[in-house]
């Protein structure tokens, strides 16, 4: 054998076995990228879930928000309307016949003046007991209550002082003292279903 045929024997020999080997990296790199691909395909399938369901999740949340704020509205919006019919009931109230509503009075300052020597405060939207009316209220119950010229807050109504003590008669407090009392049944009439 010549050289030349040792020589391209060599060569031929290289190149099958660099054609052997460069065979055995492509499918081996054939099988990774299989591998990669498998996996790739996995955690898209995952991802995919995971978006689902978060998506989901996003959404449930959202639909409990929203149900909370229409809850709180329709709340806000009963409460107003509670509010709203009490202060109708203190415009009704002031606005009761003179006779009904000095009876009224009458009944609360026969009640309130313990000691018959009270002052009485009038409320500052107080129109219909004067001095006068209290006059015939001392002569009738023998009692000596006296008008002051302090007047207190309130549309209506009046305070009785007897040194540090105070009987709140205005129309605000005892609608405010029949409201813990009548609040539930105001509820059900306006909100029945």
């Amino acid at each position: 054998m010549s050289l030349a045929d040792i020589k391209a024997k060599i060569e031929a020999d290289a190149k099958a076995e660099a054609e052997e080997i460069t065979g055995r990296f492509k499918e081996q790199a054939d099988e990774i990228l299989a591998a990669a691909r498998l996996e790739s395909e996995k955690i898209q399938k995952r991802l995919e879930e995971k978006i689902r369901s978060e998506e989901t999740e996003v959404r449930r949340r959202k639909k409990i928000v929203a149900d909370l704020e229409a809850r709180k509205l329709d709340l806000g919006a009963r409460r107003e309307l509670i509010e709203m019919t009490f202060d109708k009931a203190l415009v009704v109230l002031s606005r009761t016949p003179d006779a009904r509503y000095l009876a009224f009075m009458e009944g609360l300052m026969a009640e309130g003046a313990v000691t018959g020597e009270e002052e009485v405060l009038l409320a500052k939207g107080e129109k219909r007991v004067t001095n006068r009316w209290i006059e015939e209220f001392n002569e009738k119950y023998n009692k000596r209550l006296s008008l002051s010229e302090e007047m207190v807050p309130g549309s209506g109504g009046f305070v009785l002082r007897r040194s540090d003590i105070n009987v709140n008669c205005t129309l605000e407090v005892l609608l405010r003292w029949a409201r813990e009392d009548l609040e539930a049944e105001v509820v059900s009439r306006l909100f029945s279903e």
